[in-house]
């Protein structure tokens, strides 16, 4: 079964943690508006882990997203550039620059 994983504004009384805390507005951290969101389809599982992970650093679950993202992104890039050069990719680094 999946949730909506969604972020709560911060306001009186209100924390962006509480489950099932649901408002039509979204705000960054610095409790900005966020004009251009959307919301994606999560298992409880995920929603859960994603909410007490933003919880334990003090973010957004936002922030908590585009952090894990920027992470994925910097790993990927990192086995890439790890794997070994293809034929084509040897010959372009051992041209000769004339």
């Amino acid at each position: 079964m999946a949730t909506w994983l969604t972020i709560s504004p911060f306001g009186e009384g209100v924390s962006p943690f509480e489950p099932g805390a649901v408002d039509s507005l979204v705000y960054t951290g610095q409790n900005e508006l966020m004009s251009d969101t959307t919301t994606i389809r999560v298992s409880r599982q995920t929603h859960g882990r994603i909410t007490r992970l933003a919880q334990q650093r003090h973010e957004t679950i936002d922030q908590t997203v585009d952090r894990a993202l920027r992470a994925l992104r910097q790993l990927s890039m990192g086995r890439e550039l790890n794997d070994e050069l293809t034929d084509e990719e040897k010959t372009w680094l051992d041209a000769e620059l004339g």
